[in-house]
């Protein structure tokens, strides 16, 4: 395993963990995301998003310079993946209904 300054595969495990627990958070039916007005919603929804997508983006680049092994990489790429899909599924519940 080579030792580099900034390794990008923790960070990308850390942003797909971070994104399946805000998600959890603000997207149960109780909490705060229903009571804000449209655009905040929408807003809100975008940033989430955006955290998996940046994950995935930061596995590639961690894959790119072959930080760990080949499978961790695919691993975290496949877990931004999945919380995205996740993400992208609660939201549009949550506008459809």
């Amino acid at each position: 395993m080579n030792r580099v300054k900034n390794p990008l595969f923790q960070w990308s495990l850390t942003l797909a963990l971070l994104s399946g627990f805000l998600a959890r958070v603000l997207l149960q039916q109780e909490e705060p995301l229903f009571e804000m007005s449209l655009g905040m919603r929408q807003l809100a929804g975008v940033l989430l998003l955006l955290v998996p997508l940046i994950g995935i983006i930061l596995g590639a680049l961690s894959w790119k310079r072959k930080e760990l092994k080949v499978g961790w990489s695919i691993v975290v790429i496949v877990l931004n993946a999945v919380e995205f899909l996740l993400i992208l599924l609660l939201l549009s519940a949550l506008y459809a209904g």
